[in-house]
């Protein structure tokens, strides 16, 4: 499958570069500009404040944002969509609303006191994880009518960029040597939200007719695999982190967090690729169009490999170097870096072929992998974090990278009878 200037997915992928290059540095910026200005225990605390809000967006989003993606790209000439996103909004915040009120009733004296960001800053929690939710489900829905440089400004990254402005305010302009930082991510997340409203109705297109009810029936259990999906895939990006900061404190879960972000870079290519893919993919499948979605399935896992390679190399020479920019020291460590280094790698050679199982009807063998794969990284997680600390916390994340992407891959090719990476043969598994 050739893809050239004139091609509608290079335009979709070339306005998602950009967009992902402008909002996937902001995370490591804000890591950097906390860790230098402050230190290691408020980028801890930092760490601990956004995560939680991410995963409380995360679980009463209910995984509609992928469902969406999905529902979207579908039958995009017969029905309202928008139908779909506003049945997401009211189940997302009504679920919320009820979290809220028994987070504020919650006495947190039983927790250490590395949370105790959290229940200092109630009100600020609740209201970044509102915007937080609204901003994941807003970004499905753009991915779904096949704006992915829309969605990709909705997520962390643009949230990250405007903490550091707001940083940057309140340190050289305002001059507060004190960082509030549930204050500063809870207005960023509002921006993010605020901009986000108002560009809904520029891609918030009327179509023909509402959605009939089994429609949404279908809508609400497709969404039942989805949810399992993206519970799951908080193991690895929010409860490692957070349990770190449980049984350890605030300075583990910020070295591991920096790890985690200098590793995601080695990843870079085939995350903008996944921003794109998925409408586009579903589309195809509709189609049935299978051979085309094996073209394009290895030539993600191609380029993207031949794009990461070089990252790879650079960041395992210089990562003593990279870590220093963060205020973090691993001298005689590079072993942590290395081990979950070499699994994003793993993970962009394998290509889109997540996004292929899901698109493609196979969202219930995709989350019997992912409920395998986590229920193996917990275990590794509870077994080997107390005592090995953050090393145990970096074999389990390398885990879910390397089973899971393993899994896919041989799923793809069971089902679909399809190779979706550049070095599995045709008569390969």
């Amino acid at each position: 499958m050739i893809i050239d200037k004139g091609n509608r997915l290079f335009k979709l992928l070339l306005s998602t570069f950009f967009a992902k290059v402008f909002v996937s540095f902001g995370g490591i910026l804000l890591s950097i500009s906390i860790g230098n200005f402050y230190n290691a225990e408020i980028l801890g605390d930092f760490f601990i404040f956004q995560l939680s809000a991410i995963t409380v967006g995360v679980i009463v989003s209910l995984g509609m944002n992928e469902t969406l993606v999905l529902f979207c790209s579908k039958n995009k000439n017969e029905i309202r969509i928008s139908s779909f996103f506003n049945l997401s909004i009211l189940l997302s915040f009504s679920l919320l609303s009820i979290f809220s009120l028994l987070f504020f009733l919650y006495d947190f004296n039983d927790f250490p006191e590395s949370y105790s960001v959290l229940f200092h800053n109630k009100f600020y929690f609740i209201v970044s994880s509102f915007f937080c939710t609204f901003n994941l489900l807003l970004a499905g829905f753009m991915r779904g009518i096949k704006k992915p440089a829309y969605s990709v400004l909705l997520e962390n990254g643009a949230v990250s960029i405007l903490c550091i402005v707001i940083l940057f305010t309140s340190k050289f302009i305002l001059k507060q040597d004190v960082l509030n930082i549930a204050l500063m991510y809870c207005l960023a997340t509002f921006s993010i939200a605020f901009i986000g409203f108002f560009n809904l109705k520029s891609g918030n297109k009327v179509y023909l007719r509402k959605p009939y009810n089994n429609e949404i029936r279908s809508f609400l259990k497709t969404n039942n695999y989805f949810f399992i999906m993206v519970i799951c895939g908080l193991v690895s990006t929010s409860i490692i982190s957070l349990y770190l900061g449980y049984i350890l404190d605030n300075e583990s879960v910020a070295l591991f967090r920096v790890i985690q972000q200098v590793a995601m870079l080695i990843s870079f290519s085939i995350i903008i690729l996944n921003s794109a893919m998925p409408a586009h993919i579903s589309g195809l499948f509709r189609d049935k169009s299978l051979k085309n979605i094996e073209s394009l399935s290895l030539f993600t896992s191609k380029y993207a490999t031949l794009i990461s390679l070089p990252i790879y190399i650079i960041s395992i020479f210089y990562c003593v170097e990279i870590m220093k920019l963060f205020n973090v020291d691993i001298s005689g460590n590079t072993h942590l870096f290395i081990i979950l280094a070499t699994a994003q790698l793993f993970n962009v050679s394998t290509g889109s072929v997540a996004s292929i199982l899901k698109m493609c009807g196979f969202e219930v063998e995709l989350s019997k992998v992912i409920i395998l794969t986590n229920v193996i990284c917990l275990i590794l997680l509870f077994a080997l974090a107390p005592k090995l600390g953050v090393l145990g916390a970096i074999i389990a994340s390398s885990s879910i990278l390397i089973l899971q992407n393993a899994a896919s891959l041989y799923l793809v090719k069971t089902k679909l009878d399809i190779s979706a990476a550049f070095y599995i043969r045709k008569n390969d598994l």
